[in-house]
């Protein structure tokens, strides 16, 4: 006797090397009146949806119990390693979140590292273009002092000459009054 089951990826048709003599033995009949029955008939059934080897018109493959089986066991292996991945990966997920973070906070830090390198060699070469300012700032203090003692000087030269000149007009003016 050949038995259909259905399966996830497949329909398998199983021929067993005896037959059962429960699958085989007679229902007891249904109590109940017409009414029950014309309710029953009354309801539709649902439609089964073909399975593609049903719709070619083609018969499903007839396999053996143990090949049933070993699909079977197949078919298990192949959902659990699958689930086993899923949850691996949902572990994995949260590091590689934080992974891909740090990596981006790494990269933004070298970008500023690379930044302040910069500013400082800016900041150093500035810093010496001051120094260089300031010591020509002390120099010309120096040469305009120099320039204004030489300045002060001659005016103290001019002033003594004009006093020596005033003393003498004012001699000659007592000389000519007297």
């Amino acid at each position: 006797m050949a038995v259909i089951l259905p399966s996830r990826f497949a329909v398998l048709k199983v021929e067993g090397d005896e037959p059962d003599e429960s699958k085989t033995a007679k229902k007891p009949a249904k109590t109940g009146s017409n009414s029950d029955k014309n309710s029953q008939a009354a309801k539709p059934k649902p439609k089964k949806k073909k399975k593609p080897a049903e719709k070619d018109g083609q018969r499903p493959p007839v396999l053996s119990k143990e090949d049933i089986f070993d699909e079977v066991a197949k078919d298990a292996k192949t959902i659990l390693t699958r689930e086993q991945r899923r949850e691996d990966l949902k572990n994995k997920q949260p590091f590689l979140v934080e992974q891909v973070l740090s990596l981006q906070f790494q990269d933004q830090l070298d970008k500023k590292d690379e930044v302040i390198a910069g500013l400082r060699a800016d900041v150093e070469r500035l810093t010496a273009q001051l120094h260089m300012v300031k010591l020509r700032n002390k120099q010309l203090c120096t040469i305009l002092g120099q320039g204004e003692m030489h300045d002060k000087a001659e005016i103290l030269r001019d002033f003594e000459e004009v006093t020596q000149v005033k003393d003498e007009l004012t001699q000659q003016v007592d000389l000519v009054t007297t």
